[in-house]
């Protein structure tokens, strides 16, 4: 099993707690709060797609860098062209 961090963030839409985990970091299975995140691990998260696993939206991370991870919740219609192969 490989070595990996965790951040924790809120869901944009249902405002339940989400995770990512993350293997830039250093690796040490530490978990980190949305406010607290380090900059190499906010770097590499930024741009990621993540499921709630409450409201099965999908929430786009737009920036980790200002050690705050701000994400948005995707438009159905973007994740229907998503799960159909075309993305736009």
């Amino acid at each position: 099993m490989g070595m990996f961090d965790t951040v924790t963030f809120t869901c944009s839409h249902c405002r339940k707690q989400m995770e990512v985990q993350n293997k830039s970091g250093p690796c040490e299975l530490q978990t980190y709060p949305e406010t607290a995140v380090p900059g190499e691990i906010a770097a590499d998260i930024t741009d990621k797609v993540v499921v709630c696993d409450h409201c099965h939206r999908q929430n786009v991370i737009v920036s980790a860098l200002s050690r705050a991870v701000v994400c948005y919740t995707r438009p159905l219609e973007e994740e229907d062209h998503i799960f159909e192969g075309r993305v736009h």
